[in-house]
């Protein structure tokens, strides 16, 4: 029987275990400046103190986007039955970005002019380079969800990236595929940046534990792009052996695992 081993969800409640832990972090940082302001972080109207929780609520990556929200309201809760911050209620601030830097760019905008947060939870690496000017121009702190390995060397005192670098995630594939005793690999990811990101560490990771890559593929978003790149690195990867995978969505994948059972080659998420 191939195992499937769904990454995507180990992905997801991450998400959501580190935007609960991102609010007690960034309150904590209200704390000490709710008596100033700075930028547009001055950070409380009317007996309350907001937090952007910025991510992509409708698009391809709705439910990462999802989580850091259901997150940080879990971790909102608990700050506020403890009586809020210096008193003042926090209320967090859902602004969508449609996982395009593009939109998220005029959300920010708009979120900072009306509510002037003190923090931000999010978005992920797809967005961040599109908004880390308006944070750094106003001053906000911000945790990013991403794993951009742009940012292991940071010194941007307003950007936090809060998940591992997509080298150690890449690694990390490796060396369970490995240890799972499997010597050959196709690996298949979406044309998106933060994706292609990855690649070059997880094929030098693998082959040098020992691994081979039969295929790379690289598609196109879109359900039937990846369809058509399930097809081949189906095709190119030998029976018993992995597919690693990052698809843009878990639905264009995972109703297809019927067919990695077929091709008993089990497929690795990220």
């Amino acid at each position: 029987m191939t195992r499937l081993i769904q990454q995507g969800h180990r992905r997801r409640r991450t998400s959501g275990f580190v935007a609960l832990a991102s609010v007690g972090a960034l309150a904590l940082a209200a704390c000490g400046s709710s008596g100033s302001s700075s930028g547009s972080g001055g950070g409380s109207t009317g007996g309350s103190i907001h937090m952007t929780v910025l991510g992509s609520d409708t698009g391809a990556y709705a439910e990462i986007g999802q989580a850091m929200y259901n997150g940080a309201v879990a971790g909102a809760a608990l700050v506020n039955a403890a009586g809020g911050i210096m008193g003042q209620k926090l209320v967090l601030d859902k602004i969508d970005t449609h996982g395009d830097p593009a939109d998220a760019v005029p959300s920010l905008q708009q979120e900072l002019a009306k509510n002037h947060p003190v923090g931000i939870i999010g978005p992920t690496t797809l967005e961040i380079f599109g908004v880390h000017p308006i944070i750094d121009r106003n001053q906000i702190p911000d945790m990013f969800n991403g794993g951009s390995t742009a940012f292991d060397n940071n010194t941007d005192k307003w950007i936090w990236r809060i998940n591992p670098s997509d080298s150690q995630l890449a690694l990390a594939l490796a060396l369970y595929a490995r240890a799972k005793g499997y010597t050959k690999a196709a690996i298949l990811f979406t044309t998106e940046a933060s994706q292609q990101e990855l690649e070059p560490f997880l094929k030098n990771d693998f082959t040098k534990l020992g691994g081979s890559l039969t295929t790379v593929v690289n598609v196109t978003p879109g359900t039937e792009f990846l369809q058509l790149g399930d097809r081949e690195a189906a095709r190119h990867a030998p029976a018993g052996h992995p597919r690693a995978a990052r698809p843009t969505h878990r639905g264009h994948l995972l109703p297809r695992a019927e067919g990695a059972q077929r091709h008993e080659a089990p497929l690795y998420r990220h």
